[in-house]
């Protein structure tokens, strides 16, 4: 049985009252005791007036209700305030840290209001500190350093180790942010306050897989949210780095040619983004080509920097253009670059086959009739074929696929194929397709934008498992490249492309006229040779030993890549987009090849992929904010720098609260209900006596 529920006393305690009868048990006990006591008055009168007999029956009824009491078995539950649980706190105290002493600054204010359990790290996490053992880890002994280097002639090394406590020393020489969190998440403390504060400055000494941002999505698949207070000054550009620079090939002197420029940022894409500006530079007269803002894109994992530029080179032969990245006049040296067009010279010789002269074919041949730099041959319907032993760099076949047609003795074959006779399509034919262009076919500048609609139902043929597809229409390959040995096979599954003729992209005026941009960029890449346009490629050319990059193999038909270096040798297996990533290499230089494909298929040259090693402690003293950012919006935490972070734990839910240790009395083992039923016997007897009864 309980008693009603008890309220707080004045000072912060809750009582409870229980015993272990039920009430009508509880009723029953005492009045079978009142009744055992008016019995006995009643058998043995007390003497004297009426006065003394009641004192004398009360006495007697309070001593038997208090012993009925005690047999019920009352027992009383005494239970303090809880108490908060303290507050993890994860300190940097690696060597990189250049404001520690404003860090245990902020955290002797907060300890004014709640209870911290302060866990410093560097290398590994340490067991909880106080704050005052972790001075050393920002003021080293400078006087006992001098000393041991005067003692061996020279001067004395950094400190590299913090003593927190008479038998605790932490490796400063090291930083793993990522790590360190995972420890934390570990403990069942951490989790129940579903709260973790972590001070750094978010640098790491073993590359991508050890910062803050790593450790993020483990915090919050347990329920833990970081509230990141970044120490150091940010740095406001993020330390970008060249990634990739291509370059479509040029047909001849005077074509245009577009070049695409990547940087990755060290430090992840700062925020704000800063104001990047990228210059091309011919190296033949020192003429600046094309100049302007690079697009910072602070998408995942680190962001990026773009920039794109349009080139004419003015004659034939090999082209070198410098490429490099400044911001406020200050260039950055790993962000630099350079590219090597080779113009071709004279004309390509194209010869056209078509079966009979359709729109496809007539706007096409108007259209290569007009360039110089395509000596065009057309064999449209009943008209003579040139002898097979002539020599052409390109065919074009628009109709029905020739079974037996010679390929071309260098260069490929263009092949743009017709809705097969059948049913009627389940499409509408006044419905517009979308036409989509890949990555691929941007690369290698078959589109410079997206392509007005079609009006066409694609041929239900299979993929060609070993084409890379350039474009789709209505989510099927719309344009497929092909690479072969003697060259490239680009398939156009509908002859509709003439329905892009007259439109032009935006700010590009005559040159970006879609057509005719598709057609020369088609010819140029079908009559380069195989080395000259690679089929594999990786993306970023140079990473940080723990980061990715990811591999292409567009069209050769290749099913895995293999990868070797030092000390590496290991087969990746490619997704279906033709592309795997690269991970886990340790620093060198290290050379990635295609494996498999189809028959005759050209394998391509192998690309080389650099593998640095991650900076080491101290190297860079800013902080890296990009990832804390990333790691706090990942968790469903705050990010706040140092300087602000003083009311940092009202952003925090209430710290939870372990139980104080609760007391137990229990009357029947005390001595008071012993003395108190003794009294009231005493009292009996002396009124007894006194009115002369006993």
């Amino acid at each position: 049985m309980t008693f009603p529920p008890s309220t707080p006393t004045a000072g912060g305690l809750i009582d409870g009252w229980t015993w272990s009868a039920d009430l009508p048990t509880a009723a029953g006990v005492l009045l079978a005791a009142v009744c055992c006591a008016g019995i006995g008055l009643w058998w043995n009168p007390p003497p004297g007036g009426r006065v003394r007999r009641t004192a004398v029956a009360l006495l007697r009824l309070a001593a038997a209700a208090v012993i009925a009491l005690l047999a019920l078995g009352p027992e009383r539950r005494r239970e303090g305030d809880p108490e908060p649980v303290p507050l993890s706190v994860l300190l940097d105290v690696s060597e990189s840290i250049s404001d520690g002493d404003a860090a245990l600054a902020l955290l002797r204010r907060w300890e004014e209001g709640r209870p911290l359990s302060v866990r410093p790290f560097a290398a590994a996490l340490a067991p909880p500190a106080p704050l005052g053992e972790l001075n050393p880890a920002y003021q080293p002994d400078a006087q006992a350093s001098a000393a041991g280097g005067a003692a061996a002639g020279k001067d004395a090394p950094p400190e590299r180790a913090l003593r927190a406590g008479t038998d605790r020393r932490i490796d400063r020489s090291q930083t793993d942010p990522a790590a360190a969190v995972r420890a934390a998440l570990g403990e069942p403390a951490v989790r129940r306050a579903g709260a973790l504060v972590v001070v750094t400055d978010g640098r790491s000494t073993v590359g991508p897989a050890g910062r803050l941002s790593a450790a993020a999505d483990a915090a919050r698949e347990a329920g833990v949210r970081l509230l990141v207070v970044g120490a150091g000054a940010p740095d406001p550009l993020g330390a970008p780095r060249l990634a990739a620079l291509t370059a479509t090939r040029p047909l001849g002197p005077g074509e245009p040619v577009e070049i695409a420029a990547r940087w990755a940022f060290a430090d992840g894409a700062p925020a704000p983004p800063p104001r990047l500006t990228a210059t091309l530079t011919d190296r033949t007269d020192g003429a600046v080509v094309a100049a302007g803002p690079a697009t910072v894109e602070p998408g995942p994992p680190d962001g990026a920097a773009t920039f794109a530029a349009t080139v004419v080179p003015p004659a034939a032969g090999p082209r070198t253009y410098d490429l490099t990245l400044t911001a406020r006049g200050e260039p950055f040296p790993e962000a630099a670059g350079s590219l090597t067009i080779e113009v071709l010279d004279g004309t390509t010789r194209v010869l056209l086959l078509a079966d009979r002269p359709r729109h496809e074919v007539r706007f096409l041949q108007s259209l290569l009739e007009r360039e110089p730099t395509v000596d065009l041959t057309a064999a449209v319907g009943d008209a003579p074929r040139p002898p097979d032993g002539e020599p052409f760099d390109v065919r074009i076949l628009v109709g029905e696929e020739e079974p037996n047609a010679p390929p071309a003795a260098a260069g490929g074959r263009i092949v743009a194929t017709t809705t097969p006779a059948g049913p009627p399509p389940v499409r509408p034919p006044t419905e517009p397709t979308v036409v989509v262009p890949t990555a691929a076919g941007r690369r290698l500048g078959l589109f410079a934008a997206v392509p007005p609609p079609l009006f066409l139902a694609l041929p239900d043929a299979p993929p060609d498992p070993a084409a890379a597809v350039l474009a789709t229409a209505g989510g099927a390959p719309l344009v497929t490249l092909r690479r072969t040995a003697r060259g490239a096979r680009i398939t156009v599954a509908a002859p509709q492309t003439w329905r892009w003729r007259g439109e032009a992209t935006a700010g590009l005026g005559d040159d970006g006229d879609v057509h005719r941009r598709f057609w020369l960029a088609a010819i140029r890449l079908a009559a380069a040779a195989p080395g000259t346009t690679p089929a594999l490629r990786v993306e970023p050319t140079t990473i940080e030993a723990g980061g990715v990059a990811t591999v292409y193999a567009e069209g050769t038909g290749a099913t895995a890549v293999r990868v070797e270096g030092p000390g590496v040798t290991r087969s990746l297996p490619l997704a279906a987009d033709g592309s795997a990533t690269i991970g886990n290499l340790p620093p060198g230089r290290f050379r990635v090849f295609p494996v498999g494909g189809q028959p005759g298929g050209a394998a391509g040259d192998a690309v080389e992929l650099t593998v640095t090693a991650p900076p080491a402690e101290g190297e860079r003293t800013s902080q890296d904010r990009a990832d804390l950012l990333r790691a706090a919006e990942r968790s469903g935490g705050r990010f706040l720098a140092l300087a602000d972070a003083a009311g940092a734990p009202n952003f925090l839910p209430p710290p939870p609260r372990t139980p104080a240790a609760a007391t137990t009395e229990r009357p029947a083992e005390a001595a008071w209900p012993a003395l108190l039923i003794a009294g009231l016997l005493c009292g009996e007897w002396l009124l007894r006596r006194r009115g002369g009864g006993v």
